[in-house]
């Protein structure tokens, strides 16, 4: 019934509002001006790839490993949500 699924989705966003979703992590600084490889490599930005593997481990033969000279920040769902 109708005040069923409320309680549900209300206990389900209670239990994930108690998960950590985001991290903050440190980067190393680099000074752009002085260091102009890391000025020419920057961060990698990557959107949604829904599970396409060839297009990750294309990205990757592109760009390079991610690592501490070639951060990435992947903004977006790995995986398929499936169908």
């Amino acid at each position: 019934d109708r005040q069923s699924v409320q309680d549900t989705l209300k206990r389900g966003k209670e239990l994930l509002s108690q998960i950590d979703t985001i991290y903050n992590i440190t980067m190393p600084k680099i000074d752009l001006e002085e260091d102009t490889e890391a000025s020419k490599k920057g961060i990698t930005i990557v959107g949604d790839i829904h599970g396409n593997l060839p297009n990750m481990v294309h990205l990757f033969k592109i760009n390079g490993f991610p690592s501490l000279e070639r951060p990435y920040i992947f903004n977006g769902d790995f995986t398929d949500k499936g169908g």
